[in-house]
Protein backbone atom coordinates (compact mmCIF):
# COMPACT_ATOMS: atom_id res chain seq x y z
CA UNK A 1 0.00 0.00 0.00
CA UNK A 2 2.82 2.41 0.81
CA UNK A 3 4.45 1.79 -2.54
CA UNK A 4 1.11 2.38 -4.26
CA UNK A 5 0.73 5.67 -2.39
CA UNK A 6 4.20 6.79 -3.44
CA UNK A 7 3.57 5.90 -7.06
CA UNK A 8 0.32 7.86 -7.12
CA UNK A 9 1.96 10.84 -5.37
CA UNK A 10 4.80 11.03 -7.88
CA UNK A 11 2.52 10.60 -10.84
CA UNK A 12 0.05 13.38 -9.95
CA UNK A 13 2.48 16.32 -10.49
CA UNK A 14 3.55 14.70 -13.73
CA UNK A 15 0.01 14.67 -15.06
CA UNK A 16 -0.75 18.15 -13.76
CA UNK A 17 2.34 19.69 -15.33
CA UNK A 18 1.87 17.79 -18.51
CA UNK A 19 -1.55 19.43 -19.27
CA UNK A 20 -1.38 22.05 -22.01
CA UNK A 21 -2.48 25.53 -21.00
CA UNK A 22 -5.62 26.86 -22.65
CA UNK A 23 -5.01 29.22 -25.52
CA UNK A 24 -6.21 32.74 -24.94
CA UNK A 25 -9.16 33.77 -27.01
CA UNK A 26 -8.11 35.58 -30.14
CA UNK A 27 -8.99 39.22 -30.36
CA UNK A 28 -11.72 39.49 -32.99
CA UNK A 29 -10.86 43.10 -33.72
CA UNK A 30 -7.27 42.13 -34.52
CA UNK A 31 -8.54 39.34 -36.79
CA UNK A 32 -10.76 41.75 -38.68
CA UNK A 33 -8.01 44.34 -39.02
CA UNK A 34 -5.63 41.66 -40.31
CA UNK A 35 -8.20 40.46 -42.87
CA UNK A 36 -8.79 44.00 -44.12
CA UNK A 37 -5.03 44.48 -44.49
CA UNK A 38 -4.67 41.31 -46.54
CA UNK A 39 -7.57 42.30 -48.76
CA UNK A 40 -6.02 45.72 -49.34
CA UNK A 41 -2.71 44.12 -50.31
CA UNK A 42 -4.43 41.79 -52.78
CA UNK A 43 -6.42 44.64 -54.32
CA UNK A 44 -3.26 46.72 -54.67
CA UNK A 45 -1.40 43.85 -56.38
CA UNK A 46 -4.22 43.23 -58.86
CA UNK A 47 -4.50 46.92 -59.61
CA UNK A 48 -0.79 47.10 -60.45
CA UNK A 49 -1.05 44.09 -62.79
CA UNK A 50 -4.12 45.56 -64.42
CA UNK A 51 -2.32 48.86 -64.96
CA UNK A 52 0.64 47.04 -66.58
CA UNK A 53 -1.59 45.08 -68.98
CA UNK A 54 -3.59 48.19 -69.81
CA UNK A 55 -0.39 50.04 -70.67
CA UNK A 56 0.84 47.14 -72.90
CA UNK A 57 -2.53 46.98 -74.65
CA UNK A 58 -2.37 50.71 -75.40
CA UNK A 59 1.11 50.22 -76.92
CA UNK A 60 -0.26 47.43 -79.12
CA UNK A 61 -3.13 49.66 -80.16
CA UNK A 62 -0.72 52.41 -81.20
CA UNK A 63 1.33 49.91 -83.21
CA UNK A 64 -1.82 48.63 -84.92
CA UNK A 65 -2.79 52.14 -85.97
CA UNK A 66 0.58 52.60 -87.71
CA UNK A 67 0.46 49.36 -89.70
CA UNK A 68 -0.16 49.26 -93.45
CA UNK A 69 -2.82 46.69 -94.22
CA UNK A 70 -2.07 46.65 -97.98
CA UNK A 71 0.59 43.99 -97.64
CA UNK A 72 0.23 40.44 -96.43
CA UNK A 73 2.87 40.96 -93.73
CA UNK A 74 1.04 44.01 -92.43
CA UNK A 75 -2.24 42.16 -92.33
CA UNK A 76 -0.67 39.20 -90.51
CA UNK A 77 0.93 41.52 -87.95
CA UNK A 78 -2.38 43.28 -87.40
CA UNK A 79 -4.13 39.97 -86.75
CA UNK A 80 -1.40 39.01 -84.31
CA UNK A 81 -1.78 42.32 -82.45
CA UNK A 82 -5.55 41.93 -82.32
CA UNK A 83 -5.24 38.46 -80.74
CA UNK A 84 -2.72 39.71 -78.21
CA UNK A 85 -4.86 42.73 -77.35
CA UNK A 86 -7.82 40.40 -76.90
CA UNK A 87 -5.87 38.25 -74.45
CA UNK A 88 -4.75 41.33 -72.56
CA UNK A 89 -8.32 42.57 -72.41
CA UNK A 90 -9.57 39.22 -71.12
CA UNK A 91 -6.93 39.25 -68.38
CA UNK A 92 -7.68 42.88 -67.54
CA UNK A 93 -11.37 42.02 -67.17
CA UNK A 94 -10.50 39.10 -64.91
CA UNK A 95 -8.31 41.29 -62.73
CA UNK A 96 -11.10 43.83 -62.53
CA UNK A 97 -13.59 41.10 -61.57
CA UNK A 98 -11.25 39.84 -58.85
CA UNK A 99 -10.75 43.38 -57.58
CA UNK A 100 -14.51 43.88 -57.48
CA UNK A 101 -14.91 40.69 -55.46
CA UNK A 102 -12.16 41.73 -53.06
CA UNK A 103 -13.70 45.18 -52.66
CA UNK A 104 -17.05 43.55 -51.89
CA UNK A 105 -15.41 41.25 -49.37
CA UNK A 106 -13.51 44.14 -47.83
CA UNK A 107 -16.75 46.06 -47.52
CA UNK A 108 -18.36 43.03 -45.87
CA UNK A 109 -15.48 42.70 -43.39
CA UNK A 110 -15.66 46.38 -42.50
CA UNK A 111 -19.40 46.02 -41.98
CA UNK A 112 -18.71 42.99 -39.81
CA UNK A 113 -16.34 45.09 -37.73
CA UNK A 114 -18.98 47.80 -37.39
CA UNK A 115 -21.55 45.16 -36.45
CA UNK A 116 -19.11 43.77 -33.89
CA UNK A 117 -18.66 47.17 -32.27
CA UNK A 118 -22.41 47.70 -32.37
CA UNK A 119 -23.04 44.31 -30.79
CA UNK A 120 -20.48 45.01 -28.06
CA UNK A 121 -22.03 48.40 -27.39
CA UNK A 122 -25.53 46.91 -27.23
CA UNK A 123 -24.30 44.16 -24.93
CA UNK A 124 -22.59 46.69 -22.68
CA UNK A 125 -25.76 48.75 -22.61
CA UNK A 126 -27.82 45.69 -21.78
CA UNK A 127 -25.43 44.76 -18.97
CA UNK A 128 -25.65 48.30 -17.65
CA UNK A 129 -29.44 48.17 -17.65
CA UNK A 130 -29.33 44.85 -15.84
CA UNK A 131 -26.88 46.26 -13.30
CA UNK A 132 -29.11 49.27 -12.71
CA UNK A 133 -32.09 46.99 -12.30
CA UNK A 134 -34.68 49.16 -13.99
CA UNK A 135 -38.23 47.88 -13.73
CA UNK A 136 -41.33 49.43 -15.28
CA UNK A 137 -43.59 48.61 -12.35
CA UNK A 138 -41.09 49.93 -9.83
CA UNK A 139 -40.60 53.11 -11.83
CA UNK A 140 -44.38 53.55 -12.08
CA UNK A 141 -44.71 53.22 -8.31
CA UNK A 142 -41.87 55.69 -7.79
CA UNK A 143 -43.53 58.16 -10.14
CA UNK A 144 -46.82 57.81 -8.25
CA UNK A 145 -45.00 58.48 -4.97
CA UNK A 146 -43.31 61.53 -6.48
CA UNK A 147 -46.64 62.88 -7.74
CA UNK A 148 -48.27 62.31 -4.33
CA UNK A 149 -45.41 64.05 -2.54
CA UNK A 150 -45.57 66.99 -4.92
CA UNK A 151 -49.31 67.29 -4.27
CA UNK A 152 -48.71 67.16 -0.53
CA UNK A 153 -46.09 69.90 -0.78
CA UNK A 154 -48.51 71.99 -2.82
CA UNK A 155 -51.23 71.54 -0.21
CA UNK A 156 -48.81 72.46 2.59
CA UNK A 157 -47.77 75.64 0.77
CA UNK A 158 -51.41 76.59 0.23
CA UNK A 159 -52.16 76.05 3.93
CA UNK A 160 -49.14 78.10 5.00
CA UNK A 161 -50.19 80.91 2.66
CA UNK A 162 -53.72 81.05 4.17
CA UNK A 163 -54.30 84.07 6.52
CA UNK A 164 -54.04 83.19 10.20
CA UNK A 165 -57.48 84.75 10.97
CA UNK A 166 -59.47 87.87 10.07
CA UNK A 167 -59.80 89.71 13.39
CA UNK A 168 -60.04 93.21 11.92
CA UNK A 169 -63.72 93.05 10.99
CA UNK A 170 -65.59 93.48 7.77
CA UNK A 171 -63.97 95.47 4.97
CA UNK A 172 -66.99 97.79 4.64
CA UNK A 173 -66.85 98.62 8.35
CA UNK A 174 -63.13 99.29 8.14
CA UNK A 175 -63.64 101.65 5.20
CA UNK A 176 -66.46 103.48 7.02
CA UNK A 177 -64.29 104.01 10.11
CA UNK A 178 -61.44 105.25 7.98
CA UNK A 179 -63.70 107.71 6.12
CA UNK A 180 -65.09 108.99 9.41
CA UNK A 181 -61.63 109.50 10.84
CA UNK A 182 -60.52 111.31 7.71
CA UNK A 183 -63.57 113.58 7.88
CA UNK A 184 -62.78 114.47 11.49
CA UNK A 185 -59.19 115.24 10.61
CA UNK A 186 -60.36 117.43 7.75
CA UNK A 187 -62.77 119.33 10.07
CA UNK A 188 -60.03 119.97 12.61
CA UNK A 189 -57.74 121.30 9.94
CA UNK A 190 -60.45 123.68 8.68
CA UNK A 191 -61.15 124.93 12.21
CA UNK A 192 -57.48 125.58 12.78
CA UNK A 193 -57.29 127.55 9.55
CA UNK A 194 -60.35 129.67 10.50
CA UNK A 195 -58.84 130.42 13.92
CA UNK A 196 -55.75 131.84 12.30
CA UNK A 197 -57.77 134.25 10.09
CA UNK A 198 -58.54 137.74 11.76
CA UNK A 199 -62.23 137.98 12.70
CA UNK A 200 -62.55 141.85 12.90
CA UNK A 201 -61.12 145.14 11.68
CA UNK A 202 -57.97 146.47 13.28
CA UNK A 203 -58.61 148.95 16.21
CA UNK A 204 -57.14 152.23 14.96
CA UNK A 205 -58.15 154.04 18.16
CA UNK A 206 -56.22 151.66 20.42
CA UNK A 207 -53.18 153.88 20.69
CA UNK A 208 -55.28 156.97 21.51
CA UNK A 209 -57.24 155.14 24.26
CA UNK A 210 -53.99 153.96 25.79
CA UNK A 211 -52.68 157.53 25.82
CA UNK A 212 -55.89 158.80 27.46
CA UNK A 213 -55.65 156.12 30.10
CA UNK A 214 -52.05 157.10 30.77
CA UNK A 215 -53.14 160.77 31.13
CA UNK A 216 -56.22 160.04 33.33
CA UNK A 217 -54.28 157.74 35.65
CA UNK A 218 -52.20 160.55 37.27
CA UNK A 219 -55.34 162.72 37.58
CA UNK A 220 -57.22 160.09 39.54
CA UNK A 221 -54.25 159.47 41.75
CA UNK A 222 -53.94 163.21 42.43
CA UNK A 223 -57.64 163.46 43.21
CA UNK A 224 -57.38 160.55 45.55
CA UNK A 225 -54.52 162.12 47.44
CA UNK A 226 -56.44 165.35 47.79
CA UNK A 227 -59.42 163.53 49.24
CA UNK A 228 -57.18 161.75 51.68
CA UNK A 229 -55.61 165.06 52.81
CA UNK A 230 -59.04 166.63 53.19
CA UNK A 231 -60.22 163.78 55.35
CA UNK A 232 -57.12 164.08 57.46
CA UNK A 233 -57.71 167.79 58.00
CA UNK A 234 -61.29 167.18 59.02
CA UNK A 235 -60.11 164.65 61.51
CA UNK A 236 -57.88 167.15 63.13
CA UNK A 237 -60.76 169.73 63.62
Amino acid sequence: LFCLFLSITFRMPFFSFGAKPAKPAADKSAVIIGAVGKLDDAISTLDKKKSQLTKKRLELLKEAKGLKTGTAAGKARKVQLAKKMKLYQVQIDRFQGQMDNLETQRFAVENAQILQHTAHAMKAGNNAVNEIGLDAETLAEDMDDIIDNMQKLDDVQNVMATPMGDTLGDEEDLLAELDEELAEELGEDLDAQFDEVPTGLPNIFKDEEEEEEEVEAPKSQKKKREEEELAALQGWG
